[in-house]
């Protein structure tokens, strides 16, 4: 029992469930990362060809090391936000949203090959994905 752990799992911030403005925020600042600054520049340009960014300079290893980081850290913090949310875990929580996620990043107009695409885009694919998920269910 941990009311920082209900509040995660269920608080609101201005009537705004928690969950909802922390993934407002997550959006905001990673738009602003990825297409303002020098690291969301290199990310795109490695994206479209690894090849052309080692040649332009860009330290592709460390770059996607770097990525893999920080995917790792955002998807560690979805977890805890779901974890609370259900009151529980399970170690097959998640199968199979793989192939929602997927889905949901193509129809946002992403390119799977790398190089095109916002965060924005991948949120409407997200948002689109949902509504069919929850009617047909409902």
């Amino acid at each position: 029992e941990s009311d920082s752990w209900d509040f995660i799992g269920g608080g609101t911030v201005l009537g705004i469930p928690i969950n909802a403005a922390t993934l407002f925020v997550v959006l905001l600042i990673c738009h602003v990362f990825l297409s303002r600054s020098r690291y969301g520049w290199h990310l795109t340009a490695i994206g479209a060809s690894r090849k052309a960014a080692r040649h332009a300079g860009i330290r592709v290893r460390l770059m996607l090391f770097m990525t893999y980081v920080l995917s790792g850290t955002l998807c560690a913090a979805s977890g805890i936000f779901y974890a609370a949310r259900q009151a529980s875990t399970d170690s097959t929580t998640g199968v199979g949203w793989e192939f929602q996620a997927l889905t949901a990043v193509v129809l946002g107009g992403v390119s799977l090959a790398g190089g095109k695409g916002t965060v924005w885009r991948a949120m409407i694919g997200a948002v689109i994905i949902f509504l069919l998920i929850n009617g047909l269910v409902r």
